[in-house]
């Protein structure tokens, strides 16, 4: 997990592949907090975690962006989520105190 108190510059993670992790939230990466994240072309491969976001939990005040994932074999709990209209889950998933996308540059 990235520490809250990173200046953004830290917090950008491209083109990293996370396999084969587990955590209790975020298995890839967890975002908590006041944490910005952003994990262009990274890759989240048979990370698990035991509540929620195998690959991804965002639950952060501050914004995130992960740019052209690629996401396979993620899992998270025991929620099995509607493909039509949770594509990302379990891959991805956002908690409560989630603010917004990051605007980004390239």
């Amino acid at each position: 997990m990235i520490p809250a108190d990173c200046t953004l510059a830290e917090q950008i993670i491209a083109r990293v592949a996370f396999r084969n992790n587990s955590a209790g939230w975020g298995g890839g990466i967890a975002s908590m907090d006041s944490a910005r994240v952003n994990a262009p072309y990274s890759s989240f491969f048979n990370n698990a975690a035991e509540h929620k976001g195998g690959g991804l939990w965002f639950n952060s005040s501050e914004c995130y962006d992960y740019a052209n994932p690629m996401f396979d074999g993620n899992s998270s709990g025991t929620y099995v989520p509607d493909p039509q209209y949770e594509i990302f889950t379990p891959h991805v998933e956002f908690g409560p105190g989630v603010r917004t996308r990051c605007e980004t540059t390239q």
